[in-house]
């Protein structure tokens, strides 16, 4: 009986979590009006056009393919599977799967319901399709990268790579978030607020479970 109120509270908390997140997400879009569009999104999207050099457009449309939902899956399969060896249960993977489906459905939604226009054309280096706010580039492989490294983390006891596997966790959405602003398919405001989406998602489904 204790076990199915634990698991009924866990999905609970996760439903209530991922609504909270979507209605934030939604708000925070209505803060990012035409003026900050204006003085902050525009100049950067102009200026990282403008200033392109071929080879770093290679590397950055190299790091924009990590973060697409085919790569964050098999990252996502590949990484679970691994973790479930070395813990010998299949939690981890559940966790995994959770915060990935967790993720691309918070991105699509939010974007059906904020319909924010991309930048123009003419500034993209790649193809893309759909609104753009939030990056789900961005938010996913937070949500995705930075769930592994905990996971990861976790079954270190060496401080020294403990560390390294945060800062890879840390560092794989921040510079896939870049390369979607530098290759002129998401506003700064997208892929920053996507971040935030993806940070809080794996925190929401870590803390959550800890419980089970």
């Amino acid at each position: 009986m204790s076990r199915f109120i634990t698991k009924t509270g866990l999905v609970l908390s996760l439903v209530g979590g991922f609504a909270a997140l979507t209605i934030s997400a939604c708000l925070l879009r209505k803060l990012i009006g035409p003026l900050v569009t204006a003085r902050f999104d525009a100049p950067i999207i102009e200026y990282a056009a403008a200033h392109r050099i071929a080879d770093l457009t290679s590397v950055m449309k190299a790091l924009t393919m990590a973060g697409n939902p085919l790569y964050l899956s098999i990252t996502v399969l590949i990484g679970g599977a691994i973790l479930a060896s070395m813990t010998r249960s299949w939690k981890p993977l559940l966790v995994l799967a959770l915060v990935m489906f967790g993720a691309v459905s918070l991105d699509h939604l939010v974007k059906l319901a904020v319909a924010r226009t991309r930048p123009a054309s003419l500034y993209w280096a790649v193809s893309a399709t759909g609104p753009s706010f939030p990056s789900g580039h961005a938010s996913e492989s937070a949500a995705v990268y930075l769930t592994l490294a905990r996971m990861f983390a976790g079954t270190e006891t060496r401080s020294g790579l403990r560390t390294l596997t945060y800062a890879i966790g840390i560092a794989a959405p921040l510079l896939i978030g870049m390369s979607r602003v530098y290759l002129g398919v998401h506003w700064p405001t997208d892929v920053i607020s996507g971040w935030a989406l993806g940070c809080a998602w794996s925190a929401m489904v870590l803390a959550s479970s800890t419980t089970v």
